[in-house]
């Protein structure tokens, strides 16, 4: 599965990363494909994070065409 996992630490600093997984646990992917645009925590503590990336980044071995 091609996928990204992000939030905010508690310094406030963003944390962002282009990962996989090929069953119960994540590897970056050493193609960081995915562009973070904006990320915001609510009062809640509920975390939204805006990214974009190309439809076919040319990364067949970890990421999924999207279509």
């Amino acid at each position: 599965a091609d996928l990204v996992i992000g939030g905010i630490r508690p310094d406030k600093t963003p944390y962002f990363a282009d990962r996989y997984s090929n069953g119960h646990s994540t590897t970056v992917d050493p193609s960081q494909d995915w562009i973070l645009q904006e990320i915001r925590q609510t009062p809640e503590n509920t975390t939204y994070f805006r990214v974009i990336r190309d439809f076919d980044t040319g990364d067949s071995d970890n990421d999924i065409v999207i279509t």
